[in-house]
């Protein structure tokens, strides 16, 4: 039911963020590093200090427990959703107020916002994914073509190109303005749960729970570069901010850095 911040030099834990009633499921630093967002199983999303540890208050309440929380790249708001209460919200990270809720009508598995924060994305469980407007709350497009509840996607970093991974073992690249389905980059032998592109977007890392794989593709081509020998079931993973490490949170109890 706590958050903990933890410094990157010493290893030690700075501070421990306690307020909620039930396990914290998501957490997120806003941009500039100063506010963490924590999203709940008790329902609520909350707004800390990074440095005091202060709580600064709530955002909203959710119907369910809430499972995703993600700021805006500019700060001023936050992305929240729950896959059992069937809802997406975005509300004010000053105010706290409610700026509008996604009609999303269905379990969201994952969210995610464009570069400029003008467009908001979402896996459904319905085998689509979604773009809506963070300004209307409209969804602009519908990404139609798996056959399984899209687990994943992301944004390039310029913001033209989304990937979906697949509960039907593939992985998609689409353009974000047209919604136009770029094509499959691969498949693996089970479901595909991550998915992240390299920070020069040239780049497309993905990885199954199942299937113990992570595999590199290429964004524009769409050929597999490497398979990493994971060996076993990947929890989570990431790229360093020159795209030279590759991070993966095994369910060994190790994490592992990659080449």
């Amino acid at each position: 039911r706590t958050a903990k911040l933890w410094s990157a030099t010493s290893g030690e834990c700075c501070k421990t963020l306690e307020g909620h009633t039930a396990p914290v499921l998501a957490v997120a630093f806003s941009p500039n590093g100063a506010i963490v967002v924590t999203a709940s199983g008790d329902r609520t999303v909350k707004l800390w200090r990074a440095r005091s540890g202060a709580c600064l208050g709530m955002l909203h309440e959710h119907c369910d427990q809430v499972d995703f929380a993600a700021f805006s790249p500019d700060g001023a708001s936050v992305l929240t959703a729950s896959k059992l209460d069937r809802t997406a919200k975005l509300s004010s990270s000053t105010s706290g107020e409610n700026i509008r809720a996604l009609e999303v009508r269905g379990p969201v598995r994952a969210i995610g916002f464009s570069h400029d924060g003008a467009l908001v994305l979402t896996a459904m469980i319905d085998r689509t994914a979604k773009l809506w407007s963070a300004t209307s709350g409209e969804c602009c497009k519908t990404l139609e073509g798996h056959t399984a509840p899209v687990l994943a996607v992301a944004f390039s970093p310029n913001g033209a190109i989304v990937v979906t991974a697949s509960g039907d073992r593939t992985v998609k690249l689409w353009r974000a303005r047209s919604g136009a389905c770029l094509g499959m980059l691969h498949e693996h032998c089970d479901q595909v749960d991550f998915a992240a592109f390299s920070p020069d977007g040239a780049s497309v890392l993905t990885a199954s729970k199942l299937d113990r794989t992570a595999k590199l593709s290429s964004s524009t081509s769409g050929e597999n570069i490497r398979a990493l020998e994971v060996r076993g079931p990947v929890r989570a993973i990431g790229f360093s901010h020159d795209g030279a490490l590759v991070l993966t949170a095994m369910i060994d109890r190790t994490a592992k850095l990659w080449s």
